[in-house]
């Protein structure tokens, strides 16, 4: 998730697992009031609770199908030239089935075994959307979406909103390249940089 001239992006996304809660000991090492089961991202830091994020300078890239990538869509081609005009800040993680569920309430996750520190799974747009918003109002930022009877729309552009939103893109290919013009992001080779069908045992992971 993204929050804009910051933007909080939800990376994968991304919820809490109340019944798993036993794995980790509610622990608030840095007395700030929450633990892990309850969503913080960094018990280690009182200054950073439910979001931790890596803060991304404006730039340009190529944006779609480089030279080195063999198995493009057609949409991704050719590639162009993208210029990122705002800085934003991105969440270091995918959402946690943690802080997703202490937020909303419930936890969609088909992997719900696997804990809470791992990625919230099985979560509609407009479920993430509203996730979004509640964290806005939590951390005293603006709420980039309309939410009722369990749809949601934006409010505005993107890039006009203050609080938490998905990342466009554009933004989310510039952060996943850093810089690089690797064909995965961070790596040629999947298994160095992601849970993979190969290596994943076809289940989630603690972020």
């Amino acid at each position: 998730m993204i929050a804009s001239k910051s933007v909080l992006l939800l990376t994968g996304l991304l919820l809490i697992c109340c019944s798993n809660s036993e794995n980790l000991p509610e622990n608030d090492d840095d007395g700030d009031g929450f633990s892990e089961v309850l969503g913080d991202c960094d018990d280690t830091d009182p200054e950073r609770t439910f979001f931790c994020g890596i803060r991304v300078e404006p730039g340009s890239f190529e944006m779609g199908c480089s030279e080195r990538q063999a198995d493009c869509s057609p949409d991704e081609a050719p590639a162009h030239n993208i210029e990122v005009t705002q800085p934003f800040e991105m969440a270091e993680t995918e959402v946690t089935q943690a802080l997703f569920t202490n937020l909303m309430g419930f936890n969609p996750s088909y992997f719900d075994a696997c804990g809470p520190t791992c990625p919230a799974d099985y979560v509609s747009w407009n479920q993430a959307a509203e996730f979004m918003n509640r964290l806005s109002a939590v951390l005293g930022l603006e709420e980039c979406f309309a939410c009722a009877d369990g749809a949601c729309s934006p409010k505005m552009p993107p890039m006009d909103c203050e609080g938490f939103r998905m990342p466009t893109e554009a933004e989310w290919e510039f952060a996943a390249r850093c810089g690089t013009n690797t064909v995965l992001a961070g790596s040629d080779s999947p298994d160095e940089v992601a849970w993979t069908v190969s290596n994943s045992e076809w289940r989630t992971h603690p972020v």
